[in-house]
């Protein structure tokens, strides 16, 4: 997790973060052995040069705003289809 952060060109220890919240989340709300959980390689590349074309500075509060605010909308999202 802490290597899929910097992929996202963000710190590492909002990796670790990542590696405690979603396992808790799955616990209560899933239901599928085969799914992977947390960040992946894929997404944290994606995530990364989505953001890092918007803003070049990557150690930039706007950038870990942006960022939060990408992957509190894709949990939401996920969480909404999950309940539906």
């Amino acid at each position: 997790d802490i290597a899929y952060a910097k992929l996202a060109h963000l710190e590492p220890e909002y990796g670790l973060y990542t590696s405690f919240v979603a396992p808790l989340v799955y616990a209560f709300m899933g239901s599928s052995r085969d799914i992977a959980i947390g960040p992946v390689a894929v997404v944290s590349l994606l995530l990364g040069t989505l953001l890092s074309d918007e803003i070049k500075d990557t150690k930039s509060p706007e950038y870990l705003r942006l960022a939060f605010t990408a992957t509190f909308f894709a949990g939401i999202t996920q969480m909404v289809l999950g309940l539906l």
